[in-house]
């Protein structure tokens, strides 16, 4: 991290040292992700508790191959695990302004 806000999210929203940085104590929530597998949305294998997609059919690139949320496999080769709902508390951050994140230009 360069130490300006803009590569530094979880300064920039407030949460910093227990978002935004793998470090001991902090959430470990870390994304593997493969920008070169090709994907199809599909309402039938998305992890979404609809069953329709906006995006049906719709082709892109790149895929998360492996999820961890706060230290645990959650998605691992593009399978879920078994349900974590409500594991993970809401943080509650600070309102923060884009005209208040220093270096961005507007």
């Amino acid at each position: 991290m360069g130490g300006g806000h803009l590569d530094d999210p979880g300064a920039t929203v407030r949460t910093f040292p227990k978002k935004g940085v793998i470090a001991p104590g902090a959430d470990a929530d870390i994304v593997l992700y493969n920008p070169t597998a090709t994907q199809t949305f599909s309402a039938a294998t998305h992890h979404m508790n609809v069953d329709y997609s906006a995006y049906e059919g719709m082709a892109i690139t790149g895929q998360a191959v492996t999820v961890l949320s706060r230290g645990a496999v959650v998605i691992e080769n593009t399978n879920t695990s078994e349900s974590r709902d409500g594991a993970v508390p809401f943080a509650r951050t600070e309102r923060v302004s884009a005209m208040s994140i220093r270096g961005v230009r507007f």
